[in-house]
């Protein structure tokens, strides 16, 4: 005789506290501009983060600061138009119930200074355009 089974087996990663495969980076931006925090995040069950600046929650309004999640467990800050008042040191903290871990990078806001002797600004002509035939 012949007889016949079927298993179903399920492989779940053993549980293990967070940690960071990439961490935050310092980083330099010009004031207007948009800048962006990214780490990449493992451990069994998936952590959530949480985002500080100088120690203090993050407010994510999906217009100045947005927060984007992939499924590949990269965890993305983004600053749009940049200003003085995002300068500081940007922490993200990843959690689950086997514990939590941090990392931390400062930000720069840079003014915009030419160094070219130009003024700042756009472009302007001294002399209004004329038609004419060459």
């Amino acid at each position: 005789g012949l007889d016949q089974c079927e298993i179903n087996l399920s492989v779940q990663p053993s549980p293990s506290k967070p940690e960071f495969l990439t961490a935050l980076k310092p980083t330099k931006v010009i004031t207007g501009y948009p800048c962006r925090f990214e780490v990449q995040c493992g451990g069994h069950p998936t952590p959530k983060v949480a985002w500080l600046k100088n120690g203090k929650p993050i407010e994510i309004d999906s217009k100045h600061i947005k927060e984007i999640l992939t499924d590949d467990g990269r965890c993305i800050l983004q600053i749009d138009n940049a200003t003085d008042a995002d300068q500081g040191e940007y922490s993200v903290v990843a959690s689950n119930d086997h514990g939590d871990n941090k990392s931390s990078a400062q930000l720069d806001v840079l003014g915009h200074e030419r160094t070219d002797g130009q003024p700042d600004g756009p472009a302007s002509f001294t002399d209004g355009l004329k038609d004419g035939c060459f």
